[in-house]
């Protein structure tokens, strides 16, 4: 019964199951120190309840994708309207889960398409922020917090930490908002990181290059 664990192909899948093993190890460990990051900086661990921008309620679970798409496009002031129809629907629903249950103290927002592979910034201050701010400060009101007025790119940039922070979508913000070299916690600047920005780039894998004399790798790699 114990033979076949010695024969070469069980061995090899042994093994990739350990080396596996050892992967998710050292991310649990990574994420272990993230959240220790996050703790240290005010943001509780878990949450109460979760709630969705009134933009996503809409798009969602009333008009669709597709068709929402198009309103920005085509109905902006119809969009507006229910939009502004829905938010005062949503902040209700809200203040109505805190006082069902008195004992929930703090809340998450999922940002279904708030991001910019779908609006652009213009329409995210026009359609999306304007009702996922007031949700946000019904949940402050809540805790009795600074009700918010406005939002930074800094206070942006640190929420989609939070909530993407297992998404794979961190390196791609540092980009966007041009924070990517900039040192940080466990990750010091490399040389000439900060001077031209190279990181920001991938390098072009060797065997690409090999096969393509004409093509040159890119700026600040192999220099």
């Amino acid at each position: 019964g114990m033979i076949p664990f010695a024969l070469p192909p069980v061995r090899q899948a042994f093994e990739a199951l350990s080396a596996a093993g050892g992967q998710m190890m050292k991310m649990a460990e990574d994420g272990g120190k993230l959240m220790g990051i996050l703790a240290g900086m005010g943001f509780p661990s878990a949450c109460d309840q979760g709630f969705c921008a009134p933009f996503d309620v809409f798009n969602d679970t009333l008009r669709g994708f597709m068709n929402t798409t198009m309103d920005v496009i085509e109905y902006p002031d119809e969009l507006l309207v229910a939009l502004e129809a829905c938010t005062k629907i949503q902040v209700r629903s809200i203040k109505q889960q805190f006082a069902r249950s008195p004992w929930m103290k703090t809340g998450i927002f999922f940002l279904h398409n708030g991001f910019d592979s779908f609006m652009s910034r213009e329409d995210f201050e026009t359609f999306y922020w304007p009702g996922l701010l007031a949700c946000v400060n019904a949940v402050r009101a809540r805790a009795g917090a600074r009700l918010l007025e406005s939002v930074s790119l800094d206070d942006i940039l640190r929420e989609r930490m939070v909530e993407l922070a297992w998404e794979g979508w961190r390196r791609q913000d540092l980009v966007r908002f041009g924070a990517f070299t900039r040192p940080y916690s466990f990750r010091p600047s490399l040389p000439r990181e900060l001077e031209t920005g190279y990181t920001t780039l991938f390098p072009i894998p060797s065997d690409v290059l090999d096969l393509n004399p004409n093509l040159k790798q890119n700026p600040g790699y192999g220099d």
